[in-house]
């Protein structure tokens, strides 16, 4: 079995298409048009979509010596090894992926790895393909790229020693520019997806205009985004700004998100807007009109979600504390106390709240330099800076029955 496809995947994957014209050999279900299983001459397996008795949408391929693949076809033609519509497959999903050796599939569909595991992160020796189609082989050490290995992209192979995810060999750096290796690393193995909810309005139908806020919704999904924020993929990120954050959208963009949660997922809410006491006003309102906060609560309980940390950037904010008693799991961070308004900085280019959440995110608020990033350390950051910078006009909060240690971020 070679690094990336034994001659059977170069062959029938890359090659060519899947014609399937033995129905005999269809061990399950439809393998025309549907869902089935099939057998190849070599004893090799697909399980997943047809269409036309092509293999066509998501599926798993398992070679007849046991390695096996996920990844998506259209009409026969391979598009790419985790480039998944689904998420069926996460997780462990085969060994011991705390202490000793087995697959995991990261449930952002970024990567899958198969090797050595120590407390729950690659360490050891082991092998990780990545969605785009690069592959890395050798030592791992907490997650990260850590004696000899080889690095390989469609173009280039890299081989040689690295500390911490970055090749120390002199010799390669000159001959091309590598790829930004730390875009590579995996993040730690815990068992959740973290999903997003952005929502910036600047430019209202019936209200004065604010300068920043869409700004810093496009920030902070940028920031997801990024290999430092995650690497968080579009469909787990809703972003709604100015005249997209109607009622309706955000409202569904919440109930959308929140259908598609497990227990273990860590969900995201960002808020940066006009508030009045109670709720968030949207794009279309009267001037006068919001959404209550007690609304969007509601969609958040009903759901399978368990970990939520909602940040308003919006005036009394902090006025949900008097309004309702949040649910298990629910840690509310407001701009402000109730009664203060929340501040925008043209020093800052953004909300001063906004900017702070930001610039913790990106590690300041690492207190205790473990390489993560709690709820209590972003809040405690945010609180302490917003509150200097402003000459205390302006205090968040944090509010309700949630983890303070739960760890929202894991840095590089």
């Amino acid at each position: 079995m070679s690094f990336f496809f034994n001659r059977l995947l170069v062959s029938i994957i890359l090659m060519s298409s899947f014609s399937l014209i033995n129905a005999q050999q269809c061990l399950k279900g439809n393998c025309f048009n549907g869902e089935g299983v099939y057998e190849y001459d070599d004893k090799s397996i697909y399980e997943g979509s047809f269409s036309d008795g092509e293999v066509d949408g998501a599926g798993k391929f398992t070679t007849s010596d046991g390695e096996t693949y996920f990844g998506r076809w259209d009409m026969g033609k391979y598009m790419g090894e985790f480039a998944l519509i689904e998420d069926k497959a996460e997780g462990c999903v085969k060994g011991n992926c705390n202490n000793g050796k087995g697959t995991y599939i990261f449930a952002n569909q970024l990567a899958i790895y198969i090797g050595e595991f120590k407390d729950f992160e690659p360490s050891g020796k082991g092998k990780c393909h990545y969605r785009n189609g690069d592959a890395y082989q050798g030592k791992w050490k907490n997650g990260l790229f850590h004696g000899k290995g080889t690095f390989k992209t469609q173009n280039n192979s890299i081989s040689g020693t690295w500390d911490k995810g970055t090749l120390t060999n002199s010799d390669f750096t000159n001959s091309y520019e590598l790829p930004i290796l730390s875009q590579r690393t995996i993040p730690t193995a815990q068992g959740h997806r973290v999903w997003a909810i952005i929502i910036g309005i600047s430019d209202y139908l019936n209200k004065e205009p604010l300068k920043y806020a869409d700004d810093d919704a496009h920030i902070i999904t940028g920031f997801l985004r990024s290999p430092e924020g995650g690497s968080l993929p579009d469909h787990q990120i809703t972003r709604l700004t100015d005249e997209m954050a109607t009622y309706d959208n955000i409202i569904n963009a919440f109930e959308y998100t929140f259908s598609q949660t497990k227990p273990n997922d860590i969900v995201l809410v960002y808020l940066s807007g006009h508030g009045n006491p109670g709720g968030f006003i949207p794009f279309d309102s009267d001037g006068e009109s919001h959404i209550p906060y007690t609304n969007i609560l509601n969609i958040i309980e009903q759901s399978n979600a368990q970990n939520t940390l909602f940040m308003a950037d919006a005036c009394h904010a902090g006025s949900l504390v008097d309004e309702y008693s949040l649910p298990e799991g629910i840690g509310f961070l407001a701009s402000s106390k109730p009664e203060q308004i929340s501040l925008e900085s043209s020093a800052l280019q953004g909300g001063v709240f906004s900017h702070f959440i930001i610039e913790g995110l990106k590690g300041n608020a690492d207190i205790n330099k473990n390489h993560q990033i709690t709820v209590d350390e972003l809040h405690r950051y945010v609180k302490e800076n917003v509150h200097n910078y402003t000459a205390e006009v302006q205090t968040p909060q944090i509010f309700g029955d949630y983890n303070p240690q739960k760890v929202l971020l894991q840095l590089n």
